[in-house]
Order: C-alpha cells, then sequence, then structure tokens
C-alpha cells in the first residue's frame, strides 16, 4: 500500500565557444517527489498500521565542458549534485507499538545517538568527474576519473535494526576506463 508523486523540471543550455571546440553545458533539475504510504500493517515484526507520508524537494545543478583537441579526441569535465531518498522502510514504514497505544519510529526502551528512521533526509551527492574519449577508424578509448562526495548517508544498526541518518560524508572516488579495437571491417 505505498505509492509516489513525482514531477520534475529540467532546463539545459549549451554553449559554443571557439570556434564549436569548446562545448559548455550548464543545467538544473528541480524534483517534487512525494512518497505515501496507507498500510493495515505495516511491517510482520510490529503489527502496527501506519497512514504517512514524506517530500523531498531538491534543486540539483549541473556543469559540463568538452574541448575538442582534435575532430577524435575530445576532454571533459563535469559537476553535478544529487540525492537519493531513504528506502521506503526507513523512511516510513517501520514503525513500533508504544506503551500508551499509539506509535513510535524506536522500540520502547531504545536508546539513540542519532536521528532515528521516521522522515530520515535524503543521501546528497557532489559529483566531480573529468576524463577524456578518442574514437578513431578502429580504435576507441576512453578514459575517467570521478569524485563523489556523499553526505547524510543512511545506514541501519544491526543491533537494533534501526535505521539512522550519518553525519560523517561518505567519499567515492576511482578512475575507470574502456578500449575497444575493431579486428574485421
Amino acid at each position: 500500500h505505498s505509492s509516489w508523486d513525482q514531477i520534475q523540471g529540467f532546463a539545459e543550455f549549451a554553449f559554443k565557444l571557439l570556434d564549436d571546440r569548446l562545448t559548455v553545458t550548464p543545467g538544473v533539475k528541480i524534483q517534487n517527489f512525494t512518497r505515501k504510504i496507507d498500510t493495515p500493517i505495516a511491517a510482520q515484526t510490529t503489527r502496527v498500521g501506519i497512514i504517512g507520508e514524506a517530500s523531498y524537494k531538491p534543486t540539483l545543478p549541473y556543469f559540463s565542458a568538452n574541448f575538442l583537441i582534435q575532430p577524435n579526441w575530445s576532454i571533459y569535465a563535469q559537476y553535478a549534485k544529487g540525492f537519493l531518498i531513504p528506502q521506503l522502510g526507513d523512511s516510513l514504514e517501520v514503525v513500533y507499538p508504544t506503551a500508551t497505544g499509539g506509535t513510535s519510529c524506536v522500540p520502547q526502551g531504545t536508546t539513540l545517538t542519532a536521528a532515528a528512521n521516521c522522515n530520515l533526509s535524503p543521501t546528497h551527492t557532489t559529483n566531480y568527474q573529468v576524463g577524456t574519449v578518442y574514437a578513431g577508424d578502429r580504435l576507441n578509448i576512453d578514459f575517467d576519473a570521478y569524485y563523489i562526495q556523499a553526505s547524510n548517508s543512511t545506514s541501519t544498526d544491526p543491533s537494533s535494526g534501526i535505521a539512522t541518518t550519518n553525519g560523517n560524508p561518505a567519499l567515492y572516488k576511482g578512475i575507470e576506463g574502456q578500449v575497444s579495437y575493431v579486428f574485421l571491417k
């Protein structure tokens, strides 16, 4: 008994400079995401029904620049903001009965050192990537490096099963590449 409504607006602009060798592309995505739950039994362990709703409204800018070194070889750089909503079970679905007959985000008697699971904030990312692409007659090569900062990641305490928001940022970084060659043409 869960559903969501999603509306997105998107704008992108491409500017050609330096005799069309440089393309600069700024853009933005505006999103409105509402998740709903209406169920007589929210979780098998608690046997408690729940009616709830959570909305997320991020504005996500991005920017890319692509420079043609040769007609078949370019370099590029990209920047973007992103977000990831919490899982349904972490944000709306998990509730526990209280001694007074109501419900709570955490089991009775649990002590928390971080935010509990009801209405967790989404994970936010800031993404950077640089790379190069070569497209030859038979040989194609691409190579890039990326660096992603994620904050407000959701994690679950294995001892209690309670989802919490991690205030410490996570870093993802790496390099990747691909080479392809056409033997028969």
